[in-house]
């Protein structure tokens, strides 16, 4: 059998000035990913209020942008997903044509 001597160096010394930029460069990336994670927040939520629906009297929680969106699809009604379903059923049963709620 034969063996082969290995030769283990040292591990290099680092200098004071690579020491010096690593620092800084990890100083850089945690710079730049505070600022990407500030760029990144979140959007303000908006106020919910409770609604009624006009059709069954069932309340949920709506922000108010959702509710004039329902009024606006719905001849100015606010109505709850459940009566919004069973409306657009009976449109299409109609051929498109609503009746007045």
């Amino acid at each position: 059998m034969e063996t082969k001597n290995a030769t283990v160096s040292k591990p290099r010394r680092l200098s004071m000035e690579g020491l010096r930029r690593t620092i800084s460069d990890i100083s850089l990336e945690l710079s730049k990913e505070t600022i990407d994670a500030a760029a990144q927040q979140l959007p303000r939520i908006s106020e919910v209020e409770d609604a009624s629906c006009e059709c069954c009297g069932l309340y949920e929680e709506c922000t108010p942008d959702y509710i004039n969106q329902v009024r606006d699809k719905f001849s100015g009604k606010l109505v709850c997903g459940l009566c919004a379903e069973a409306i657009n059923e009976e449109t299409q049963k109609n051929g498109g044509k609503r009746k007045k709620l």
